[in-house]
């Protein structure tokens, strides 16, 4: 996945990347596919 792209500008709504992120075992659940969205939050040091 490519996220720099210099001299491109976005939009004021940015850009938008899929990706998966994995979360290894936990105990005292029970069995079963469980689903939630993770915001993760990018910006430049400026």
């Amino acid at each position: 996945m490519t996220l720099a792209r210099p001299g491109i500008l976005t939009s004021a709504q940015g850009d938008s990347y899929a990706c998966v992120v994995t979360i290894g075992p936990v105990s005292d659940v029970s069995p079963g596919n469980y689903r939630d969205n993770i915001v993760i939050s990018v910006a430049t040091s400026r």
